[in-house]
């Protein structure tokens, strides 16, 4: 069986605003920064293709019981809705040459760049709990969310920033069952590297690992992304043909 799921679905807004909630000045600022990246994400992240690099597992009692690796590129196009179009092609599957048709993976992860910094959202603020530690900042679910928050409910995260606030990495959780219901991922991480995308800079996820139980097994997922590039398709226009008044070439 294959599992295809969201790593960070697209949450519904709330009320707009920041949590209000009590900040130290840090936190503040850090908040505004993050809420700034999500947004460019969300709004702005252009089509682009980057190299992946994926473990699919699926374990079972300890031990791995399907195991694919593989190589390829990853396409990710910009609809006109908004949304994001993810489209992998193998071009190396357990180290040999792909062929059509002969990627199946137990678990396959879509979903980590446009709305990885969903939980920092400006709109969405006010559904969580930040604590700032060092370098550190602690999320949970708001207990007394609103009605607007209700699809970001019994959510825990952890983000690491550097010293120039960026973040570097983040990890979350939320409950197997909730988050089947929201077709989402109960437990990933995932690291982040700037990367200039047309002349823009966007955080980008570099690194992933998501977990999964299903029954007693736990699938397991991880991909490297690197080379990011802005993606345009091209048209070649060869020589012109005449073409007769009756149609005739």
């Amino acid at each position: 069986m294959r599992q295809a799921v969201m790593l960070i679905g697209a949450l519904m807004a709330c009320s707009p605003g920041l949590a209000q909630q009590s900040q130290d000045p840090d936190l503040a600022v850090h908040l505004r920064q993050l809420g700034a990246a999500a947004a460019a994400l969300e709004a702005k992240l252009p089509s682009f293709a980057c190299h992946e690099s994926l473990t699919s597992e699926e374990i079972r009692g300890g031990k791995v019981k399907r195991h694919v690796q593989a190589e390829g590129d990853l396409r990710i196009a910009a609809r006109k809705d908004g949304k994001m179009d993810e489209q992998f092609t193998a071009t190396a599957i357990n180290g040999k040459p792909a062929k059509q048709g002969d990627l199946h993976m137990p678990l396959f992860v879509r979903g980590g760049f446009q709305h990885a910094l969903s939980m920092f959202r400006p709109e969405d603020q006010s559904c969580f709990d930040y604590r700032l530690s060092g370098q550190r900042i602690d999320i949970k679910s708001r207990e007394t969310a609103s009605e607007a928050c209700r699809e970001k409910t019994d959510f825990t995260a952890t983000a690491l920033i550097d010293e120039n606030g960026l973040l570097t990495h983040f990890e979350f959780n939320a409950p197997v069952d909730l988050a089947e219901a929201r077709h989402l991922i109960p437990s990933a991480a995932l690291d982040f590297s700037p990367a200039d995308l047309g002349g823009t800079q966007f955080l980008l996820s570099t690194h992933v690992v998501a977990q999964k139980p299903v029954g007693k097994s736990t699938y397991r997922f991880e991909a490297s992304y690197t080379g990011c590039h802005l993606y345009q398709a091209t048209v070649k226009i060869g020589d012109a043909t005449a073409i007769t008044d009756d149609g005739e070439k």
